[in-house]
């Protein structure tokens, strides 16, 4: 059964080629092709909201970079070589956006961060325990729309 419809919602028409069309309303699933449209725009506003635009710059590259791998060796994720390759791939275009000088740690005054980090492991420390609550995170939404999806 479709999802409710919000009542405070404009009617738009857009034009898609067939195979996007096709795409989307696969994606979209039980929630339906609209539902689908307004997710992927919300998260392309919110991207862009949230992000600077070098973060932004290294997201597309790094996903090119999975797109490439992908193409001339196989899915990064489920092949070892592929694996290396686009590590090595991702570890470059990001060392090119390195600024110079000594990393010390400067966190931001209304931060939890000297609460939640310990500093004194250095930048490695820290990026472990950022990784980590990236993926709680991201386990927990994917538990919440498998759930919503039932």
């Amino acid at each position: 059964m479709p999802a409710k419809k919000p009542s405070n919602l404009v009617p738009t028409a857009i034009s898609l080629p067939p195979e996007m069309h096709a795409l989307l309303k696969q994606s979209g699933g039980d929630r339906g092709l609209s539902e689908e449209i307004r997710r992927r725009l919300q998260a392309s506003l919110d991207a862009e909201r949230t992000s600077d635009a070098e973060t932004r710059t290294l997201v597309e590259m790094i996903a090119q970079a999975a797109r490439n791998t992908s193409e001339f060796y196989g899915a990064w994720h489920k092949d070892a070589f592929s694996f290396q390759a686009f590590k090595a791939a991702t570890n470059w275009m990001l060392n090119t956006f390195e600024p110079k000088g000594e990393p010390v740690a400067k966190p931001n005054s209304d931060s939890l961060a000297d609460v939640l980090f310990d500093e004194a492991g250095g930048p490695e420390a820290v990026g472990r325990s950022i990784a980590a609550i990236v993926q709680y995170s991201e386990q927990k939404s994917q538990r919440t729309n498998s759930k919503d999806q039932e």
